[in-house]
């Protein structure tokens, strides 16, 4: 299945079209664009809907958010 990631804040890059199998390789290839620092702190949403767990199909749009704070 093919996945778009797009990246926001102080990941921002260019959006990334994943070719993937399944969940579980999903999660092995993103890492490789996130930086160690964030890893744990993402918060992920698929199709504009933020999820706890990543459950993907053919088409969706992923959208990798950093942690934020504010005043």
């Amino acid at each position: 299945m093919k996945i778009t990631v797009q990246f926001m804040g102080p990941l921002q890059r260019d959006d990334v079209v994943l070719d993937i199998q399944d969940n579980g390789q999903f999660i092995d290839e993103i890492q490789k664009y996130i930086p160690q620092e964030f890893i744990d702190s993402v918060s992920i949403a698929i199709n504009n809907q933020l999820v706890s767990k990543v459950e993907l199909q053919d088409g969706d749009v992923v959208t990798i958010l950093p942690p934020v704070c504010g005043g």
